[in-house]
């Protein structure tokens, strides 16, 4: 075989892993995972030369047919993630609104007596 047949071979089952590794939210791994994915792409069209075109041109548009389902996959990944933290965002708000309402209450109440304590002293 190839060596750059080979080299795809080896990007197909990246790809795949890929899926695995959006799942678990792996983050480096799946950096460490598309670094060497890139690597081996380019070093497979450097040495194209001499292989079976039509395998290789194979093995490309399924790595195209991956490559656009973990776009796919991770936008929705992504659009998820901002609903919940939009959803969380809204939480906060509101937890921020009823403490300022309390702590309003709270300054309210401990500026009477004060003003009402002066108010006797300057009667006195």
């Amino acid at each position: 075989m190839h060596p750059s047949i080979d080299m795809l071979e080896q990007v197909v089952r990246l790809s795949r892993h890929e899926f695995e590794l959006l799942e678990r939210d792996d983050a480096e791994g799946l950096v460490e995972n598309a670094n060497l994915r890139e690597r081996l792409l380019q070093d497979a069209w450097l040495g194209k030369a001499g292989c079976d075109e039509m395998e290789f041109s194979g093995l490309l548009r399924a790595i195209q047919d991956l490559q656009n389902k973990l776009d796919e996959r991770a936008t929705t990944l992504m659009r998820q993630t901002r609903a919940e933290l939009e959803e969380h965002r809204g939480e906060v708000n509101e937890r921020k609104k009823t403490t300022q309402g309390i702590l309003g209450y709270c300054k309210v109440g401990l500026d009477r007596p004060q003003t009402n304590a002066r108010i006797f002293r300057k009667f006195s």
